[in-house]
């Protein structure tokens, strides 16, 4: 009789060790984008992402329950060497998933998961995600991340602590940015001290009638004048970075500070390998003090499908000649933490044309305080400013004034023009102040020209 009540006994004891062999597990980890639909290894600081992975009670016998809030889960968000975090948690401080509610711990930037409902076998969450934005990068512009996911089970539940664990990197890239400043000598001709180098902003708040000229979309996408004679590269060509986000901010009387809006610019990244390859475009909004900002605003001009590198850098404008760097920068420049600053460029700074050793120093006006500013005049945008012969700007200012009428007198000229030589809102050929005779000002005060008004090598500094 013992035997078997002691038999019974052992019975009872495996039945209920049985009943209760649970297993909590992950089937893993992996990193999809935004929508959840592509699987990731790699993204861009700003870009979202999520962390997608599936817990569930995977015991071995059918009538195994885990317990209510006898599972801890846990996911961890890297900080590298250095302080750097790759990526940040983006969600929500506190979310459930189904069985499993979820907290964010951001003094130890943790994200904590209990089962705050019991979990019977077979049963789990499948697909939860976690969302991550990327944050920041090292100087280089590559920072790899790990994050884990940890499964505690508690209580007098079994656990196979082999599938409890599971790990999943992602690669956050910066892409190439920079803080940019550049003068045009046609917004300054005429300034004196202390504002030789603080550019007017008639196109914006116009001294003859009150209006802003100064587009709200990109002029060398949507302008026919220029579209065609600059050609628009990767993020150049996305309508996204073409217009203006707000423009009653962007074109706002900041005078007191000198940021009011000028004009548009445009920007070229070149390769490192060979200059005369564009890898990348932006328009932006240059302002008086010749700081560039983007269309949202911000100074740090973004080109997002160009990798942290290193480029040359071109500026170029619509009536004046463009200028380069002389080497290609380095990475630094390209994370918006320096400032490619043309306006204080020396001449071993600036990019001039092989075997012409007469144009270094050329490659850009000096002003009388020492900055430096592109060149003004070149009306009808191609390589070169010129007053006599073919090719002269000197009918586009002509071409200009003719546009309102037969009149080549014609004063009341106002809008955006290729031709308005000191960018005041007028295309003027005769008369006190016109562009016509400011152009000839400018080929006669080239360094290389000697008083010739049919000076033709007064050339643009870029490959």
């Amino acid at each position: 009789m013992r035997y078997v009540s002691f038999t019974l006994i052992l019975v009872f004891l495996f039945a209920f060790a049985k009943a209760q062999d649970c297993d909590i597990a992950t089937t893993g980890v992996t990193t999809v984008n935004a929508t959840n639909t592509a699987p990731l290894s790699s993204g861009d600081i700003g870009q979202v992402f999520n962390f997608k992975f599936s817990i569930a009670n995977f015991g071995s016998d059918v009538g195994c329950t885990i317990p209510v809030n006898s599972v801890n889960a846990v996911f961890d968000f890297p900080t590298l060497a250095g302080g750097i975090k790759p990526y940040v948690y983006n969600g929500p401080s506190t979310f459930s998933s189904g069985y499993f509610t979820w907290t964010y711990n951001s003094i130890d930037e943790i994200l904590e998961g209990t089962n705050t409902t019991a979990i019977p076998n077979g049963q789990g969450d499948a697909n939860i995600l976690v969302q991550v934005i990327g944050y920041q990068t090292a100087p280089g512009g590559t920072s790899t991340g790990a994050s884990t996911l940890n499964l505690t089970q508690t209580g007098a539940t079994s656990n196979n602590s082999g599938n409890d664990y599971s790990t999943a990197q992602l690669t956050i890239f910066s892409r190439a940015s920079l803080h940019l400043k550049v003068l045009l000598q046609g917004g300054v001709l005429g300034n004196i001290a202390p504002n030789v180098s603080i550019m007017r902003d008639n196109l914006r708040n116009s001294t003859f009638t009150g209006f802003n000229y100064i587009p709200k979309s990109d002029p060398y996408v949507n302008n026919a004048a220029y579209s065609s004679l600059f050609t628009k590269v990767g993020d150049g060509t996305n309508v996204s970075y073409q217009t203006v986000l707000d423009s009653a901010t962007m074109f706002a009387d900041r005078s007191i500070s000198n940021t009011s809006a000028v004009d548009w610019i445009f920007i070229e990244l070149r390769s490192k390998t060979d200059s005369t390859v564009v890898l990348g475009t932006r328009s932006a909004i240059v302002q008086q003090d010749g700081t560039v900002v983007d269309i949202d605003g911000s100074t740090c001009i973004k080109f997002p499908s160009l990798t942290i590198n290193n480029y040359f850098v071109s500026v170029r404008h619509r009536n004046h000649l463009g200028v380069m760097t002389s080497t290609a920068l380095p990475t630094s420049s390209f994370n918006c933490t320096n400032t490619i600053d043309f306006t204080t460029m020396t001449n071993a700074d600036l990019w001039n044309n092989p075997g012409t050793p007469q144009y270094d120093g050329l490659e850009m006006a000096t002003l009388s305080d020492g900055k430096r500013a592109l060149w003004a005049g070149n009306s009808n945008v191609d390589i070169k400013v010129k007053y006599q012969g073919g090719g002269n700007d000197r009918t586009t200012i002509q071409s200009d004034v003719l546009a309102f009428g037969t009149n080549i007198n014609f004063d009341n000229g106002y809008g955006y023009f290729k031709g308005d030589v000191n960018m005041d809102s007028k295309a003027k050929y005769q008369g006190s102040g016109n562009d016509r005779t400011l152009l000839q000002s400018i080929v006669l005060g080239y360094l290389l020209n000697t008083l010739n008004v049919n000076f033709d090598l007064f050339l643009q500094q870029l490959p």
